[in-house]
């Protein structure tokens, strides 16, 4: 049943993904990873997000606890709204501005959760390395439109 989820919503995101020809931004052709490499990368990267919140949560007061957990649900919906202004609206130029506020806010929440707990910090920092990768992708994709 697990397999059958994961390959229903590569097939979600691969039609998302899919547009006529000329109405959208133009994808360049990327070997497709092995399911079991990407499911399992998704659910290392997603874990570690979780546990870092959680802990960050759990080190002090909840009052304390406010400003770290507006900033990382702040990235969270950036990060929903270029997936939005990417595959739904086709605009990649816009997609790639809110990513680059995404990672200056990413970046800040990791601050100042490395500033609470160390180790809640560090554990945001491969989720920081994914949203970098996606700046560069969005900024090369951006750049090919013509």
């Amino acid at each position: 049943m697990r397999e059958g989820l994961l390959t229903r919503s590569g097939e979600f995101g691969g039609m998302l993904a899919q547009a006529p020809a000329g109405t959208g931004p133009v994808f360049p052709q990327i070997p497709d990873l092995p399911l079991v490499i990407f499911s399992s990368a998704s659910f290392a990267l997603l874990f570690s997000v979780g546990v870092a919140v959680f802990l960050f949560i759990k080190s002090g007061e909840r009052a304390t606890a406010q400003t770290g957990i507006r900033f990382f649900f702040l990235q969270l919906l950036l990060g929903l709204v270029w997936l939005v202004l990417l595959f739904f609206l086709h605009l990649p130029g816009w997609a790639f501005a809110v990513v680059l506020v995404q990672w200056v806010v990413l970046l800040q929440t990791i601050v100042i959760f490395w500033r609470r707990l160390a180790v809640a910090g560090f554990l945001l920092l491969p989720y920081f390395v994914w949203v970098s990768l996606m700046v560069w992708l969005l900024g090369s994709l951006w750049r090919l439109q013509p």
